[in-house]
């Protein structure tokens, strides 16, 4: 969102972006918060306690309705387009757009599943979303045959008359927005994130090494995620890639960025948050290879930010993540799971001194496909076919 923002304003358009909790920093970007008061974020803690307490123990159960205790009104009656993200545990749904004028087309970008079900984030091939959410495997009974049919129903309500477009990240994504009972008879477009790729670049493999201090001589593969202990993302699964590798080349390391403190199953050099590009930057310049190793992912943004940095990418062929790479010519792909499969695409590029030309390639690659002005470009022209229909 921050990058589109800045790719408008660059083309020259007004473009304000409004968000929860974050550090804002440029032009007209502003921190919106609804629950400011003691007893709003009293409020807030219960409702998500009891939401907590019925969603089911499996950490892969993300669940959250969009829907508060209060209202969250639009805070500009000025705009042209309502461009609408990741919302979860920010705005009540139905509040805010029953606040926007009568003809605001609404342009809704699918980051995951929080958008066409009934509460889901991620997608684990229940399709329930399907039937309108009728039984949700998320959430604990009896209110597994209420709560997400209920939300599920209460979003219809709010965005069947509000003319809006559904934008998917992938076509792995637009396969599952055209399922969805929120998208029917809405616009429905697939465009792939953009990047601000004057922020991420390539340094020197010798500089960054030193930086992070690794080993020169060391073998690295690389793990990043928000949060470490994810089991969506999968670091065990990466650990059983590395210590195959590792077996083959014994200077193999591990370079992991994220939240948390997995345990580690080879030598490894844990990072923790990255908040800044240049400390991207480093990280994926370090790397030998960098791996993604998730279950399921609607994009896959690591694998492009790797590339960009000059590492090529290895990752299972699941969701959106093949669209991010050119196998066997950026990186690799692996079925899910195929641990030794992955590994040997790993050491047979290694053997074959092709994984510095295969980072390359992904560099020039990347550009060419997700700059964030190409992408923009798209949006514009998807804001225009909304507009010109909402004249009539």
């Amino acid at each position: 969102m921050r990058r589109l923002h800045a790719a408008f304003l660059a083309m020259g358009h007004e473009s304000h972006f409004y968000c929860r909790e974050a550090q804002v920093e440029g032009s007209n970007g502003s921190v919106l918060e609804y629950c400011s008061s003691p007893i709003d974020r009293y409020f807030e803690r219960i409702r998500y306690s009891l939401e907590n307490r019925m969603v089911g123990d499996n950490p892969k159960s993300y669940f959250s309705r969009l829907q508060l205790h209060r209202a969250t009104p639009n805070p500009s009656q000025t705009m042209d387009i309502c461009h609408l993200h990741w919302i979860g545990r920010w705005l009540d749904l139905a509040s805010f757009v029953k606040s926007l004028q009568a003809r605001t087309p609404i342009v809704w970008t699918v980051h995951d599943m929080s958008a066409l079900a009934g509460g889901c984030f991620t997608d684990f091939g229940c399709g329930e979303f399907e039937k309108g959410c009728r039984i949700c495997p998320l959430v604990k009974y009896p209110l597994n045959r209420i709560w997400a049919k209920q939300e599920l129903r209460r979003r219809l309500r709010a965005l069947s008359r509000r003319p809006m477009a559904f934008v998917a990240n992938s076509r792995s994504t637009f396969c599952l927005v055209e399922k969805s009972p929120l998208a029917k008879g809405k616009m429905q477009r697939m465009i792939p994130p953009g990047f601000d790729f004057s922020e991420l670049r390539e340094i020197p493999r010798a500089e960054a090494r030193a930086k992070l201090e690794i080993p020169e001589d060391a073998f690295v593969l690389g793990f990043g995620a928000a949060s470490l202990t994810d089991g969506n993302k999968g670091i065990d699964r990466f650990y059983q890639v590395a210590k195959s590798v590792q077996s083959k080349i014994p200077q193999t390391m591990a370079l992991i960025f994220g939240d948390g403190n997995p345990e580690a199953q080879i030598p490894t050099r844990n990072l923790g948050v990255l908040k800044k590009p240049e400390q991207l930057a480093a990280a994926y310049s370090a790397m030998d290879a960098h791996l993604v190793t998730s279950q399921m992912e609607t994009f896959g943004q690591v694998s492009v930010e790797a590339q960009a940095c000059g590492t090529p990418a290895f990752a299972f062929a699941v969701g959106g993540l093949p669209e991010t790479l050119v196998d066997g010519q950026t990186g690799g792909l692996a079925p899910f799971c195929d641990y030794k499969e992955m590994a040997e695409q790993i050491l047979a590029a290694h053997r074959s001194d092709r994984l510095k030309t295969m980072g390359q390639a992904g560099a020039k690659w990347v550009r060419e496909q997700f700059d964030s002005l190409v992408v923009a470009k798209k949006y514009v022209e998807l804001y225009e076919e909304l507009l010109v229909g909402t004249a009539k």
